[in-house]
């Protein structure tokens, strides 16, 4: 029996052989690998191509060896030493569902990097079926070269498509850009697909192209999108098996996903089985002249269900997210930076009136002034605005009831704030389409609102409003 570790650490000449059998490495081999004997991957390539440089008329966005090792169980993990590994990844959200539904995305459960490379750990525990999807930190891009250097074990009942995915929808209505892609079997071949822009409704949907090696060998994959010249080309070992030229190439933003999964809905699973994905390297590349994809920096928001509404509250230059480059959407939205984003909103009148003693100094103080000025906060008692307290679901919709000046309601349309003090902005907000609750009869008062539900809430307002 081969292990992982055992592959990773053989010949370039002897990994660039052809395994028929290879097992699973052993898990406490996974879980914690030797400190300090990852060998260097940077010079040597298990595959026959190098990492190397972009090419000309290409600028390298990212690139990683995987020198630094993490066990199995912190990769990814949230609020972890290595929630986002390198600064160049994250995890898909842990408990997520697969394509076909029958895998369960979980990259503590199956991620970690060792003896220079990513290892994904395919397997069951029970009847869970757990599988991953590491994203690159990029932004998204129109136009990008990916290329990596990788292998697999056989896993009978699971696939990869690593894979450029529209940033609008729905689903990959926009097209779809997978390589390599295929089943994890001895007995298969990597294949690439460029899925058509739009996507028609009959006839020939996509380009398809058979590499003719196999996954269980270590290959280097890369796909090339020119969105600007309508081409999509690939290629494997520097041999070019593929180009579509034609005006279906997709042309908007798109984000890069490497997933691994269970088989499409339709296909029968065989027995639960194990294995591992190896990536020695990983580059992306985006043409000269291109940069993040216009109106959207933000590299944490892929996988966000509110992702659109992010991107237009960008556009509209309500925020500049939580840095240059992200957004923080899973963080809790403060009620002095709510002054502020319904400030930018509104632009309400100037003010010379101090209405609250607890935000003085504070940065959003101005905005404060102006909204109370604008009767859209009272505070949170006499002459307090409570500027760091976070804002409940709740009274988010008072806010928007004030700011936006939201007719009443007549119906009652959630069952769980009876007798809240909000309850009447609640209806209202639901009224107008602003929220349609946490479930179809709960509104889940006493949550607190995260910032992408906030880029939620002000977008529909807004286009509620009409300004947007």
């Amino acid at each position: 029996m081969v292990t992982a570790a055992a592959l990773l650490t053989t010949s370039l000449a002897a990994a660039t052989t052809s395994p028929t059998d290879t097992a699973s490495a052993v898990r406490a081999r996974a879980a914690a690998p030797p400190a300090g004997t990852a060998p260097s991957v940077a010079a040597t390539s298990r595959c026959s191509t190098e990492q190397g440089s972009a090419p000309s008329g290409w600028r390298r966005v990212m690139a990683d060896s995987f020198s630094e090792d993490i066990p199995l169980g912190e990769w990814g993990k949230p609020g972890g030493r290595w929630e986002f590994p390198g600064g160049k990844w994250r995890a898909r959200v842990a408990g997520a569902k697969d394509t076909s539904g029958r895998g369960t995305y979980n990259s503590p459960k199956t991620t970690s990097q060792h003896h220079g490379a990513l290892d994904v750990w395919i397997h069951s525990e029970g009847s869970t079926r757990y599988v991953a999807a590491p994203i690159p930190l990029v932004g998204d891009t129109v136009g990008q070269r990916i290329s990596l250097c990788m292998r697999a074990d056989q896993i009978p009942g699971y696939k990869i498509a690593f894979l450029l995915w529209p940033d609008e929808g729905p689903g990959n209505y926009h097209g779809e850009i997978d390589f390599p892609e295929g089943k994890l079997l001895s007995t298969g071949s990597a294949h690439a697909f460029m899925h058509f822009d739009p996507k028609p409704s009959g006839g020939k949907q996509q380009d398809a192209y058979d590499s003719n090696v196999n996954l269980m060998s270590w290959h280097t994959y890369t796909m090339e999108w020119h969105p600007g010249q309508n081409v999509a080309s690939f290629y494997v070992d520097g041999r070019l098996i593929g180009r579509s030229a034609r005006p279906e190439v997709p042309d908007g933003p798109m984000h890069y996903v490497m997933q691994m999964e269970t088989y499409v809905p339709g296909q029968e699973l065989p027995p639960p089985a194990e294995g591992h994905v190896l990536v020695d390297w990983f580059t992306i590349d985006v043409p000269s002249s291109t940069s993040t994809a216009a109106g959207n920096p933000f590299t944490d928001i892929s996988d966000s269900p509110h992702r659109n509404e992010v991107i237009a509250l960008y556009k509209a230059g309500i925020t500049k997210g939580c840095t240059t480059t992200r957004f923080c959407p899973d963080g809790r939205v403060l009620r002095d930076q709510l002054a502020s984003f319904l400030d930018r909103v509104l632009d309400p009148p100037a003010t010379n009136a101090d209405y609250f003693d607890d935000d003085d100094g504070n940065l959003h103080e101005g905005a404060i002034n102006r909204l109370a000025a604008a009767g859209i906060t009272t505070g949170c008692a006499a002459r307090r605005y409570c500027p760091d307290d976070p804002v409940r679901r709740d009274q988010m919709a008072s806010f928007l009831r004030r700011a936006f000046d939201l007719s009443p309601a007549q119906r009652d349309f959630f069952s769980d704030d009876a007798g809240n003090l909000h309850e009447k902005a609640i209806n209202a907000v639901a009224k107008a389409d602003i929220t349609s609750g946490c479930s179809a009869t709960r509104y889940c008062p006493g949550r607190y609102v995260t910032r992408e539900q906030m880029a939620a809430f002000l977008v529909r307002a807004m286009r509620n409003a009409g300004l947007l």
